[in-house]
């Protein structure tokens, strides 16, 4: 009897960077399924699809996918690019002894814009932020942040793994805090 006294509600993510009106239209859809709360299946995307598309449905009403085909393609399409040049890398070549550096990422994000998104031209090749100490410091310190964020976003498993979470916890507080970075 115990048992029937739990009730599942979701909730978005605070990392989501989409809008309210599509964030709360795709709740009200998960949270309507009894399936997904009773027996913690997850939905589908070819449910999600369908019921984004679902004439009449909140998920339709809000947009929460882009029907025009033309500007989904577009939208896949900058996605899937950005993705590929995140993972250029870059090594050095000694020509003499044809020894390699390890790969480093050949472009290198030096800005956040708003919604955690970075812009084209935030973007600088790894040897320029090499070469200057106020972008190098600029990369020290989102590489930090990243990292609390990182312990703070997977704060909800502690429970789980105390032992390991609180040693990954205790190992990012005893690195070095960087210099403040010079740019905003």
């Amino acid at each position: 009897m115990a048992r029937n006294r739990m009730k599942y509600e979701y909730q978005i993510d605070n990392n989501c960077h989409r809008s309210r009106v599509k964030t709360q239209a795709v709740l009200a859809w998960v949270n309507s399924k009894k399936e997904y709360g009773q027996s913690g299946r997850r939905p589908t995307t070819d449910e999600f699809i369908k019921e984004a598309f679902r004439r009449g449905s909140p998920m339709c009403k809000a947009g929460v996918l882009e029907k025009n085909a033309r500007k989904a393609a577009e939208q896949y399409w900058y996605t899937e690019s950005q993705y590929y040049l995140r993972h250029i890398n870059v090594i050095k070549i000694d020509i003499i002894t044809r020894k390699a550096t390890p790969p480093i990422r050949a472009f290198i994000p030096i800005k956040y814009s708003q919604g955690g998104r970075i812009r084209n031209e935030d973007y600088k090749s790894a040897k320029r932020v090499c070469a200057s100490a106020t972008d190098s410091r600029t990369v020290l310190q989102m590489v930090y942040s990243d990292l609390i964020a990182f312990a703070e976003r997977y704060q909800r498993y502690s429970r789980f793994f105390p032992k390991e979470y609180s040693a990954i916890l205790s190992a990012i507080k005893k690195l070095p805090q960087p210099p403040e970075s010079e740019v905003a």
